[in-house]
This record gives structure tokens, sequence and C-alpha cells, in this order.
């Protein structure tokens, strides 16, 4: 598209945005900065966030005001998937309304800084890292940014390929539009090198929650799982006394296979889902900053014990990924577990489901916490940045105006109204939403724990014996290649 046609659609974008966000959303609480002087900051105040007494306050846009003479902003990522939607830039605007919110946010941000933003995209894991990892060792800068899988993240941050955000002067952490869980739970030695937040989509894409069909909840008369979780009783166990009642044995044979219908389906990842639904972790940061492992006290061993007794309740539950759709599909699950992407592909789904945080261990827990799955991405820059202060600008305007441009589309518009069943779903989904987990063990996966703790033959106890000083080698490498120890 030709510079003075963006320009064009920009102005017109600004008016309509600023219409519209008037009546439909409290995330765009007032229009957008004047155009930007040189020298002086930009202060757009549009962001509101609540300071926790209920009171919206304004958040303020703080960067220079800056023409950058149609620089180029380049960001790497991952061809869109099923269960993750981690487009970054298009180049017309879309019917969909997140992506023509995509559009939209990038087009202001360049109007807003006068540049161009793009993007590369190559599959999903390896192959997307393999692009960085090259960029960064031959110091070419081929990408201002990358969103990375939170394992190809950590690779690369291990490998001593990522820079810390400190450098990054005019990214402020401290913002709403900066994912706090993920800089609390992935520093290291206090730093930050990979974040979540509203300069992307697919974070919010792979996290973890369950689903469930109403048919299956009306037809075996169970207790309606949205009170359980109101009422503080959706547990593992009153998840397992449903699922138990509910699977049924279908074609006669006397054995539960996949043409019968089934209490939970799910997969590998409900095992680090499950310790983290529990508020455990196989890492957890003191307060030095320092990661310590945490997977071998007598709670994580206790609460380990019971996921083995879910996930190895072969009359009960099912673990595979493929078969959940399909079971999904043809009404023959009661429970499902998997990440917010599947809401739009259940869209079209003939039995109606409904969403649900993960169960808590037991009543006493504080919180509902929700696992930040694997494939979730997170956002790095490679240590070939050439330009700091350019690169720390435009990563903050785009996070702010996705904020007010691009998650009021995604979350309000497309999850919680058109792809979600029924009004109780929006509720669920802030709790989903809320707490975030992450696990730096499981990032990692620092000497194998978390790949050897996703098997129904595992040991808790008897593997922290075995790994543990591996692990802590492991830990001590990743810090001295990241620069922590600096």
């Amino acid at each position: 598209m030709k510079a003075n046609s963006k320009k064009a659609i920009a102005l017109i974008l600004s008016i309509m945005l600023f219409l519209t966000s008037i009546a439909f959303t409290p995330f765009l609480s007032s229009c957008m900065s004047e155009e930007p002087d040189k020298g002086k900051k930009d202060t757009d105040d549009s962001n509101a966030t609540s300071d926790g007494t209920g009171t919206e306050t304004a958040e303020v846009l703080e960067i220079p005001k800056e023409d950058f003479g149609g620089a180029s902003f380049v960001i790497l990522t991952a061809d869109p998937v099923r269960y993750n939607w981690s487009v970054a830039d298009f180049d017309e605007p879309s019917d969909e309304p997140y992506e023509k919110a995509m559009y939209e946010r990038n087009l202001a941000v360049e109007e807003l800084l006068n540049i161009d933003i793009s993007s590369v995209t190559a599959t999903r894991g390896g192959a997307t890292y393999d692009l960085f990892r090259t960029s960064t060792m031959a110091s070419s800068g081929d990408y201002s940014c990358a969103f990375l899988t939170t394992p190809y993240s950590a690779t690369a941050t291990g490998a001593g390929l990522t820079l810390s955000w400190d450098n990054l002067d005019y990214v402020d952490l401290t913002k709403s539009w900066w994912n706090k869980a993920s800089i609390d739970q992935l520093s290291l030695g206090g730093k930050t090198y990979m974040v979540a937040g509203e300069a992307m989509l697919s974070d919010k894409e792979c996290l973890w929650l369950v689903y469930f069909l109403k048919d299956k909840i009306k037809d075996k008369n169970l207790e309606d799982p949205y009170e359980l979780v109101d009422n503080n009783e959706w547990t593992w166990d009153k998840m397992m006394e449903m699922a138990t009642i509910a699977k049924d044995e279908l074609n006669g044979d006397g054995v539960m296979d996949k043409s019968d219908s089934w209490g939970l389906v799910t997969h590998m990842q409900n095992y680090a889902a499950l310790w983290m639904a529990a508020g455990e972790k196989l890492v957890t940061i003191d307060e030095t900053g320092t990661p310590q492992l945490t997977w071998g006290t007598e709670r994580f061993v206790e609460v380990f014990d019971k996921i083995i007794e879910i996930m190895a309740n072969t009359e009960v539950v099912y673990c595979e990924d493929a078969f959940i759709i399909t079971t999904m599909r043809e009404g023959r699950t009661l429970f499902a577990t998997e990440v917010v992407a599947y809401i739009k592909y259940y869209r079209d789904n003939e039995y109606d489901f409904g969403l649900l945080p993960m169960p808590k261990y037991e009543k006493s827990q504080p919180e509902y916490y929700t696992y930040a799955a694997i494939d979730s991405d997170l956002c790095v820059v490679g240590i070939d940045c050439g330009d700091t202060y350019y690169t720390s600008i435009v990563l903050e305007a785009l996070a702010s105006y996705g904020k007010k441009i691009l998650l009021p589309a995604y979350y309000d518009q497309q999850l919680s109204s058109h792809f979600a069943r029924d009004e109780n779903c929006a509720r669920m989904l802030d709790i989903v939403f809320k707490n975030r987990m992450y696990d730096l063990g499981v990032a990692f996966d620092w000497g194998g724990a978390w790949s050897a703790l996703s098997k129904t033959t595992a040991n808790a106890a008897t593997l922290y014996a075995s790994l543990n000083k591996s692990m802590r080698k492991s830990m001590e490498k990743t810090l001295e290649k990241a620069g922590v120890y600096d």
C-alpha cells in the first residue's frame, strides 16, 4: 500500500476509533494524542487502569515525540495455527474484528512515529527460532523483535542471544500493557529477557482452560459448573467425581476406547497445567531474583501424586491431543482441557459448550490459576539490536496501542461475545486471564525434569533425587550465558 493512502486511511481510522471508543469499550477512554512534536514526550493517556479501589485512573504512554523518517520495524513471528493466532501485521484490513484491529493498531503506530511495520513468518517453533538465531549470531539485525514460543524464548535466552530489557529505556514494564506475571515469573537474576503483553495477541491464545459440554451436564443431572466456580467448590476432586459419572462405555465391548464417551479428554501438557493450577512450580524465583528448585517439597510431591491419580485413570481420562477435537465435536466427553484459541475453532460446534478455569487443588486455595501453555508466545529482542532507543519506543507504542485497539476487539468482541456461547463465559474468561502461571522449569526444561514429570509413570520424589543436581548445573549455565552474572 502506498504511503499517502496509508496516511489517508489512518486519518479516517483515528476518527472512527475515537467515535466507537466512547460507546464501546472501557479500554478506549479518550482520543489519540495530537501529532507529535519533535523533542517532546508523547503522553497519550487513553489507557485506563484500576488503582485497586474500583476507580479508573489514566495510564499514560510516555515516549519521545519522534519522526523516524519511514524507518522499518520488522517483527519475526510464526505462521498462525489452530492453537495460536500469531499474526503481527496485515497489508490490508480484514472483516474479522480482531484482524481489522491488528491492522488499525499497526497503522496508528506507523502514523504516530512515521515508521513502517512489517513481519516475517516461519513455521511455529524451531523454524522461527532458527531465523532468530541466524540473525543474532551474524549480528545482522534482521528483526527488530521476535515473538517466539516459551521454550524457544528460553532457548534463545539460555544461549545468550536475547537482550535484557533493562537496555530498552522507553519500555515501561510497570504499565498494564505488559503482562506482570511473565515479568515476575520469567525473570533471571532480576533481569527481564522475555515478556508477554499487548504488543501481541498470541500470548493470550495459549492460556489453558476447561471446556465442558452442556448437554452432558443436563443428561447426567450434574451440578452447574459455573455455580461450583462461584462457590469455590470447583476442585480436582469435584471435576473427577463429575467426569466419572459422565463417562459411558458406548459400544458394549466392556473396554473404554476411542469409540466411547469420556469424562475428561486432555493431553500431556495437563501435567504442568495441574501443578500450576495448585499453585506449584518446578522453579520459583526467590527474593534476590534467583531461580530456586521448589518441586522437591512435601506439598509438591503430594500434589503430583494426585496428578498421577488423575492422569492414569484410563477408565475416565483419555490423553491425546487430536482426540480432544473429535470428542468435543461429537459430544463424547464432559470435560476437555485445551487453550483459549480453540474457542474460535468451536464456534460452529453442534454441541453447546461452556468455559471454566482449571479447578483448584483444594477449596482453601485463594485463587484459580491458569497455566500459560508452552506454545504461548513471548516477545524477545536480539543482542544484535542496533538501536535500542528506537526499538524501545516502538515496542512501548505497540503495546500501549495494542491495549487500546487490539485487546478490546479480541477479548470483548470476539472471545467474550462472538465465540462464547453464554453470558457466563465472559466471567470465566476473566478468571482464566487473571492469574497466569509461568514456570521457568517448564520453559527451560532444565535437567529434563518437565519432560520426565509429564508421564503417568513419573514419581516426583524419585525424580527430584536423581535430577536436582543436573537441573542446578543447567540453571547456572543459563544464568551465565544470559549475562546475569556480568
